[in-house]
């Protein structure tokens, strides 16, 4: 994916969801998606993140380098109450579904969920 260079976090989260929405695994995309999404994780939005994250899970593609990276960079933003519901579900259940345990990711899902308690829906708590 020549072109994937240029792709911005928006870009990258899009083309991971549908590729993932599709159950289509195509690993030389996904590496060149990781390895991009890596330069420039500290762009990625938390909805991005939890795209990203989503769409690999799915896929069964489980690259501990992206995954790092993605955690590392939400931690002090969950911190910071920059995440949604939605998006804080979605990064658990990533997470889990590849097996990674990532304990500092894990404490503050933990701590801000509690505190958003009352804005899950029932899709986010399933």
């Amino acid at each position: 994916c020549a072109k994937c260079s240029n792709f911005n976090a928006q870009d990258l989260s899009n083309t991971a969801w549908a590729f993932a929405a599709q159950a289509f695994r195509h690993r030389p995309l996904l590496e060149v998606i990781s390895a991009q999404a890596q330069l420039i994780i500290l762009e990625f939005t938390p909805p991005e993140v939890a795209a990203t994250v989503w769409s690999f899970a799915t896929l069964q593609f489980n690259d501990n380098q992206l995954v790092a990276a993605m955690a590392n960079s939400s931690v002090p933003r969950i911190e910071q109450g920059e995440y949604d519901p939605h998006s804080l579900a979605s990064i658990a259940w990533s997470f889990a579904t590849m097996a990674v345990a990532h304990a500092p990711l894990e404490e503050v899902i933990a701590n801000s969920s509690c505190r958003q308690l009352g804005e899950f829906n029932s899709q986010d708590l399933a």
